[in-house]
């Protein structure tokens, strides 16, 4: 199934080894006085729109979900990001290390959101036709290895991001051959 949405948000887990976390889906409030507003220009660093405290990442729309984590993993940080110019990518980092900051395993959470000025489609089902539901919500799930450093990521792709991001913070990972597990759930305004 191919699925198209002019403001399409992706909300995507990737894991780093096999990990465990809740999720639990929230309603968001409408407000009966909300008047639609304007999407702001694209910014090169836009701030993030999630919160964290505690071991709980709290996104408060697309979709509404409080995310708690095991004690095992530290948050450190996240930042948003417009994408190949044309989606805003938000990313939040909680990750299992050792003292001298290699990377055992990790969750990479990526919520991600096309701009008004997109063509381009989202089109997981059809690459990915397996999915689980977690706290209610249906992701679409894939898991492969890689070679990060046989396959490096464009330099301009969410994952370089993510690793320059984590380099930023001290951490590395701990070797070159790395499994990952992607959940991706697709939100629907509609």
């Amino acid at each position: 199934m191919r699925r198209h949405f002019t403001s399409a948000v992706a909300f995507a887990f990737t894991v780093l080894l096999t990990c465990a976390c809740a999720v639990a889906q929230q309603k968001a409030a409408p407000s009966p006085t909300a008047t639609p507003q304007p999407s702001p220009a694209p910014s090169a660093s836009p701030e993030p729109l999630r919160a964290v405290k505690g071991q709980v990442l709290t996104s408060p729309a697309m979709p509404a979900a409080s995310i708690e984590f095991d004690k095992e993993f530290k948050y450190v940080g996240g930042h948003s990001f417009i994408l190949y110019d044309v989606a805003r990518a938000e990313q939040h980092f909680f990750v299992d290390a050792d003292k001298d900051g290699r990377v055992k395993r990790f969750y990479w959470v990526q919520f991600e959101g096309y701009l008004p000025s997109n063509t381009h489609a989202y089109d997981y089902k059809q690459k990915v036709p397996k999915s689980v539901q977690i706290g209610g919500l249906e992701f679409i799930a894939d898991a492969y290895p890689r070679n990060i450093k046989a396959n490096p990521s464009p330099s301009d792709s969410d994952g370089a991001r993510a690793r320059s991001f984590l380099e930023s913070k001290g951490y590395r990972m701990a070797g070159d051959d790395i499994l990952m597990q992607r959940l991706v759930h697709l939100v629907d305004e509609a």
